[in-house]
């Protein structure tokens, strides 16, 4: 009996000093609670004096923009494209103003503050353009990390020149208008090396139409005379008699795979109007605001806030006193 004493003893006493703690809190709340409630009128008239200078601030601060416009990058020109985004925001850093201007692009500066352009993750796109067996497709796919914690990141850093479609996300001044977007994308397109490849490009893909149909009316030809069972005239006016042990069936599948690649390539061909295009009608907006940037919250949070610190410090510095002097 005697053993156990001590230890209830000390739960007692341990339940005694909470129960002060928390009469201690309780006071302090209510002590509180009627400090605000006196001073009312304090605390609403600076609530208005924040509110007022909050609403100033907006009116006398200049807010930025921001627009984001989904563009698809043409011609296997998106290591360039990039490259050359990246010159732009060196350049803006920079103020280089004398390149904006050679550049025929002057009002760059003081308009643009920063562009950012990433792609468009798009799994199906990337297995689109590799065949199911094709061992470049699955070499790749072991350099991906999927146990990372940002899988579409990964994703993004290694298909980045196969995406078609990526994201750009351009910082704006006050001043900016969705002219400015246009004399951008204008700017990134009269790159003398971004048009160098587009015209190459251009070339490269309307000779390939014109010799996939040369070769589908070649395999149409070889059908006609093969349905009838006649012979084929060569160039040299000889004749020589179609084979009818040669697989029909893969020249029929070769016209079809032509078919379908010219109307990819036509498609190609609907975009040639430049390196990028702009696929959504982009609009300029303010940037998205916090409590701090929202002027006629952030001032009367501020000034009430500081008032209450400064008496709850005075309290403190009132009690401590208090303490000394009794003891």
């Amino acid at each position: 009996m005697s053993t156990n004493q001590p230890e209830e003893v000390d739960i007692f006493y341990i339940l005694k000093k909470i129960k002060e703690a928390f009469k201690k809190l309780n006071k302090l709340f209510f002590n509180a609670v009627n400090f605000v409630v006196k001073r009312w009128i304090v605390i609403a008239l600076l609530i208005l004096a924040g509110a007022g200078y909050g609403y100033y601030v907006n009116k006398t601060t200049t807010k930025n923009k921001t627009a984001k416009l989904l563009v698809r990058i043409n011609f296997d020109t998106v290591n360039y494209v990039y490259t050359t985004i990246e010159l732009l925001n060196e350049k803006l850093i920079e103020k280089d103003t004398a390149y904006f201007k050679k550049a025929g692009f002057p009002e760059a500066i003081g308009t643009i503050k920063g562009i950012e352009l990433k792609p468009l993750v798009r799994i199906k796109e990337i297995v689109d353009q590799y065949e199911i067996n094709n061992r470049n497709f699955e070499s790749v796919l072991k350099n991906v990390d999927f146990e990372s914690v940002d899988e579409e990141f990964d994703l993004a850093n290694t298909f980045t020149v196969d995406y078609k479609q990526h994201i750009m996300v351009v910082s704006l001044s006050n001043n900016a208008t969705p002219k400015t977007l246009q004399e951008l994308i204008k700017f990134i397109n009269n790159s003398e090396l971004l048009q160098n490849l587009k015209e190459k490009k251009v070339t490269d893909l309307t000779l390939q139409i014109a010799t996939n149909k040369n070769t589908v009316i070649q395999i149409d030809k070889i059908l006609d005379f093969y349905t009838q069972n006649k012979s084929l005239p060569s160039p040299s006016n000889q004749l020589f008699v179609v084979d009818k042990n040669f697989d029909i069936q893969k020249i029929i599948e070769k016209k079809t795979e032509l078919q379908k690649e010219n109307e990819k390539l036509n498609q190609e061909l609907v975009y040639s109007k430049n390196i990028v295009v702009v696929l959504n009608k982009p609009t300029v907006t303010f940037e998205e605001e916090g409590i701090t940037d929202n002027k006629l919250v952030f001032y009367p949070l501020l000034f009430v806030g500081l008032f209450l610190l400064l008496a709850f410090v005075r309290y403190i510095f009132l009690t401590l006193k208090r303490m000394a002097e009794e003891d």
